[in-house]
């Protein structure tokens, strides 16, 4: 009976957490004062900053300093990882920090191909 108790606990403790990021916590991460992100590393397709706006539309710099208009989008399947559509590739988005303490975007686009298991990262930084 005490094993049965301490499953339900269990059961009931993973169905009711909460992620870290909400979707409206995760648009104002983004977008906030206009924010301009700067690709650090990565293989972003040749762009060199993004700025994203709350319209969902988003500003990017290729590295030809051409300029693009794209659309972006958030989802998520289980309010845990959160993907982040810009343009048509779709990227797992990590909002992390650095050893100073900076906040930092990873995003990892996903493998087309199931046999191969090699994410492209990107890391964007604020600018300031």
């Amino acid at each position: 009976m005490k094993q049965l108790l301490i499953l339900l606990l269990f059961i009931s403790g993973v169905y009711n957490c909460n992620a870290q990021y909400t979707r409206e916590k995760l648009i104002s991460i983004l977008t906030d004062n206009e924010k301009v992100w700067t690709v650090k590393k990565g293989t972003a397709p040749g762009a060199k900053t993004f700025t994203f706006n709350k319209n969902f539309t988003a500003e990017v710099v290729k590295q030809n300093g051409k300029n693009a208009t794209v659309k972006w989008t958030l989802s998520t399947l289980d309010n845990i990882r959160w993907f982040i559509t810009i343009d048509n590739q779709k990227f797992e988005l990590i909002v992390s920090y650095d050893k100073t303490g900076q906040q930092y975007l990873k995003l990892n686009l996903q493998p087309r191909d199931i046999k191969t298991s090699v994410y492209e990262e990107t890391i964007l930084y604020p600018t300031k």
